[in-house]
């Protein structure tokens, strides 16, 4: 899981390897002419986030701060996309020495009492050479921690010319901000589910009584905070008809199995900041078989098909930092599966698979 979130934080807000491969001298460039224009400028080319309302100063249409702290020159800005914020700090070691910067304890302090540390896998000690620029995102724990904050306040411990400094950066509330409540969103969500199905139309002819046990595993991607898609294997299993086992007698088994590979568009929508709803559709391939997998003769056929979803999410635990960091949910789900036609023994079915599920996920 560190892994993954440290792929999916660089991909979404870091161009580190950008500026590396670009030299110093262009970096210099950008913050002798001031690093916050060059980044309003990439940000409209769609290649940064923008740039979070909440905390922009409505006279000069930013967040951008100006400061030099520790013997450093430095530029921040906060910018958010869709469920992440962060606040960007570049600068350069003006000092004549080497700097350490214990990015791994700096905090992010609100008037409202709340106190957070930075994501603690994004985030190591670093050391700043003399006269070398930096670029360093980093990551804020959760949006819904602005709700009700006024200032906002960045601090990273320091070891500069020998002495312990703390880099200080101050925020103040945007006052043409509209109060509407903010909401810790996950870019990514991955679960497991169990639960029963129900087979309707001729499908239910394939097997005894038409219902059964199934199975679920689900990862979902948001690329806002309302937006994603969602890839899903689901696996189903009940006693196949004794019809079809009387005609078939060299099926080893008597068991009918479903499964499904699918993909498609999901919509979040928030109940509260414990709470949320995901409504899904998509398709799917599916594959029914009759017999064991394991040994012995067997049957099976493949379609596409059409997948509606319903998922209920309710938090239980929210671990903020390590690897194990993230939310995490209780779930209900149901799920709707369409088979427009499938054959056996030259026998078209056609059907819909009802699913209804219990399960756990967790998100970051």
């Amino acid at each position: 899981m560190k892994i993954l979130k440290l792929l999916v934080f660089v991909l979404i807000f870091s161009a580190k390897s950008f500026a590396s491969s670009a030299g110093d001298a262009a970096v210099g460039v950008a913050t002798s002419i001031g690093i916050g224009a060059a980044l309003s400028s990439t940000a409209a080319s769609g290649l940064y986030p923008g740039e979070a309302e909440y905390w922009l100063d409505p006279q000069l249409k930013t967040t951008s701060k100006l400061t030099e702290q520790c013997g450093m020159l430095l530029e921040s800005k906060v910018y958010q996309n869709g469920p992440w914020a962060m606040i960007l700090v570049i600068g350069r070691n003006n000092s004549g020495q080497n700097i350490l910067l214990k990015s791994n304890t700096a905090t992010v302090k609100y008037d409202n009492s709340t106190t957070r540390y930075f994501d603690l896998d994004l985030h190591a000690p670093t050391v700043v050479n003399d006269g070398v620029y930096l670029y360093l995102p980093y990551k804020i724990h959760q949006k819904s921690d602005f709700n009700g904050a006024q200032l906002m306040e960045m601090s990273i411990p320091t070891i500069s010319v020998g002495k312990a400094c703390d880099v200080k950066i101050n925020y103040v509330k945007n006052p043409e901000y509209k109060d509407a409540e903010l909401y810790y969103n996950e870019t990514f969500t991955t679960g497991i589910h169990i639960g029963s199905h129900s087979l309707s139309g001729s499908l239910k002819d394939l097997t005894e009584n038409g219902i059964g046990y199934t199975f679920k595993l689900d990862l979902s991607v948001f690329g806002s905070s309302r937006h994603g898609m969602y890839l899903e294997l689901i696996s189903s299993s009940t006693e196949e008809a004794s019809s079809f086992k009387s005609a078939n007698p060299t099926i080893d088994g008597d068991q009918w199995s479903h499964t499904m590979t699918g993909i498609g568009y999901q919509h979040r929508k928030d109940i509260n900041n414990q709470s949320n709803m995901y409504l899904r559709v998509g398709s799917h391939l599916g594959t029914m078989r009759y017999g064991k997998y394991s040994s012995g003769p067997s049957v099976s056929s493949s379609y596409v098909g059409l997948s509606g979803e319903f998922r209920f999410n309710a938090q239980f635990a929210n671990i903020e930092r390590g690897l194990w960091g993230g939310k995490y949910f209780y779930h209900f789900g149901a799920d709707v599966h369409y088979v427009p036609r499938i054959e056996f023994g030259g026998i078209d079915y056609s059907g819909t698979s009802q699913i209804i599920l219990l399960g756990v996920s967790v998100g970051m």
